[in-house]
């Protein structure tokens, strides 16, 4: 069947109507409120400007290197074509999608030369809602999807063809394979599955060729990656607690207790969550933190979709060996994961074929329990029976057009907020620091960085000067950085944020007096890094020489031992008048020279923080003269 024919094209009228049903119903035009999107696109925008691969929302723009470069690639062909927003990319993430199910339906159709049973098995891919809402999400999933089904019927078309190496099919194929591993790593799985597959097939050129065309294909990648560092996904891969940097590498012992848990996990809620969204799964408690295992009627659903999958691949006899193969490394990967990377995301592009698999597992066993004389796969009657479990899928849909229509949950709907007030009301060469700052910069499409997670205020606010912060952000979003890291910084130096912007505060006081809290407030503070302190540190704290500058003008010069004035010190008011002294514990304390502007100085005495009101003249040799009352 070709794929531009008249009959095609009606298969594919088919599949755009059930689309245009579904997909606009559910189309959310609010930003995910995961960092991995804006991530995506604060690279796209990098290499749409010109400013190369890199975190381009921060003001010293490092080179990226945690995300293949593929999908930003592709976003920046659309950010230069005019379509910059993140809803005209959710809508092209909607488009792949619609073209995934399309070729899906073309792979179904040569595996099972049934129309009918094609198109409803593509349709799946249009009314699941997992795909349907990770194709109004501004990630990977879904273009790795369009590349993976892509990349699958090209290599069809060239086994159909008998062709070897040499042709066309075969390039396109190459290619295609390329752009899957450069959008996301878990692409070389199926380059792993191919090569391995001419290998059995005995192959020989072939793999080679397709293995050596993607080795140097990928190379000045993986050469980049290694001058900074090394892959971040692998080094994560390697941790026994992949976010932190200083946990132990992966021990044998640990590597079982990964593979069982990831098991349990997939088995029992990953695999029939994904097919089947209305099946609800819960991860943890969220009182106690421990998790919960799964009801018994999802490790049934669980091990029956696998089985009938395998069943499925093993009835394809001219394409059961590499879809074992592709299926294999891809259980292997997600069993080798690190347990808190959980949930359908890492799964998702496969979903499709687990299905398609799964439903031809079904209708093979049926045929040889039976021992029909025509295979019931080819029944199209038969196979209307199966687009019911389409069915399952209304509920969810319905739910994920409910969640469209929502707001977003009042803190985070206050911090994007602010950073569309920050876009219009601050200037365009300002830097801001808060918890998120890639989510904050597709809302202020201002310069934002984040701040060190250290106790140490010297480390901090060396931080804050590097970067060139000039407003921080207070949020609420629950993240417990901010309150062991900015909220205390903000605390101990409080002269050097200025609030000038607020949503979410709540007016009046309680019976006892206190202001009523607010958890959904945020706060913009200007940033003065002039102001407070600065000057010398010992472990983390203000320790030595330094000065405090006050917003209102003053400014005091001395001496701090362990975050505290202590020793000899002058401070001089907006006015100009200076008092210089010993000051103890933080209040002036003993004999104190008060010097006016016009240089006159006169000598008095501080008790806990007060000057007494009487006070003596100085002579310019330095003697007492004669006494005065002060004002």
């Amino acid at each position: 069947m070709k794929i531009l024919s008249l009959k095609s094209l009606l298969h594919f009228i088919i599949l755009l109507i059930i689309f245009l049903l579904a997909y606009p119903m559910i189309f959310d035009t609010k930003i995910f409120l995961g960092g991995d999107n804006a991530n995506y696109y604060i690279l796209a925008n990098g290499l749409a400007s010109g400013e190369g691969y890199v975190a381009f929302q921060s003001p010293s723009a490092p080179a990226a290197n945690h995300f293949p470069p593929g999908y930003p690639f592709i976003m920046s062909i659309l950010i230069r074509l005019g379509m910059d927003s993140l809803e005209a990319m959710k809508i092209f993430n909607g488009i792949l999608l619609l073209l995934s199910s399309f070729l899906l339906f073309h792979i179904t159709f040569k595996l099972t030369k049934n129309n009918v049973l094609s198109i409803i098995l593509a349709s799946f891919t249009i009314v699941n809602r997992n795909l349907l809402e990770y194709a109004t999400i501004v990630m990977s999933e879904t273009v790795f999807l369009f590349f993976l089904m892509l990349t699958i019927y090209l290599f069809m078309l060239w086994k159909e063809k008998k062709n070897n190496w040499k042709s066309l099919y075969f390039f396109l194929l190459a290619i295609s394979l390329v752009i899957l591993i450069y959008i996301r790593t878990q692409g070389v799985v199926v380059l792993l599955a191919f090569t391995f597959f001419f290998l059995i097939m005995k192959q020989w050129k072939e793999a080679t060729v397709l293995f050596t065309f993607c080795f140097i294909a990928l190379l000045p990648w993986q050469i980049r990656s290694s001058k900074l560092g090394g892959n971040s996904y692998m080094a994560q891969l390697l941790r026994t607690e992949p976010y932190n940097k200083l946990s132990p590498q992966m021990a044998f012992g640990d590597w079982g207790t990964r593979v069982k848990e990831n098991f349990v996990r997939y088995v029992s809620k990953e695999i029939p969550n994904a097919l089947f969204p209305a099946i609800k799964v819960k991860y943890k408690d969220s009182k106690t933190g421990k998790l919960i295992k799964a009801p018994i009627k999802n490790w049934i659903l669980g091990f029956t979709v696998i089985v009938l999958a395998l069943i499925g691949i093993w009835s394809v006899e001219k394409y059961r060996v590499f879809f074992g193969l592709l299926f294999a490394g891809v259980f292997c990967i997600l069993m080798l994961w690190p347990q808190v990377w959980f949930g359908i995301r890492f799964y998702l592009p496969m979903v499709p074929l687990t299905f398609v698999f799964a439903i031809l597992g079904l209708l093979f066993s049926i045929s040889r329990l039976f021992k029909l004389k025509t295979p019931i796969v080819e029944s199209k009657k038969a196979v209307f029976v199966i687009a019911a479990l389409l069915l399952f899928q209304v509920s969810p849909i319905q739910a994920l057009e409910s969640k469209s229509e929502r707001e977003h949950p009042k803190n985070w709907g206050n911090f994007l907020r602010i950073g569309e007030w920050c876009k219009e009301n601050i200037d365009e060469n300002s830097v801001i620091s808060c918890r998120k700052p890639a989510l904050m910069y597709t809302a202020s499409k201002t310069k934002t960085t984040g701040f060190k997670y250290t106790k140490d205020r010297e480390e901090f606010f060396n931080y804050y000067k590097s970067e060139g912060v000039t407003h921080v952000i207070m949020e609420q979003l629950g993240f417990n950085q901010t309150g062991l890291y900015l909220y205390p910084a903000m605390q101990a130096e409080k002269e050097k944020f200025q609030l000038i912007k607020e949503y979410g505060t709540r007016k009046g006081r309680t019976k006892q007096g206190k202001p009523i809290q607010s958890k959904v407030a945020v706060w913009c503070f200007e940033f003065h890094p002039e102001l407070g302190y600065n000057g010398e540190y010992k472990d983390g704290v203000r320790h030595g020489k330094g000065t405090y500058q006050y917003k209102e003008g003053a400014l005091m010069e001395g001496i701090w031992v362990n975050d505290t004035l202590n020793g000899p010190g002058v401070l001089t008011n907006k006015n100009g008048i200076s008092y210089s002294g010993i000051w103890k514990k933080g209040k002036k304390e003993g004999k104190i020279i008060i010097t006016p502007p016009n240089g006159q100085k006169i000598e008095s005495f501080a008790k806990n923080d007060t000057i007494l009101p009487i006070g003596y003249l100085i002579d310019e040799n330095g003697n007492r003269g004669r006494q005065i009352r002060l004002n």
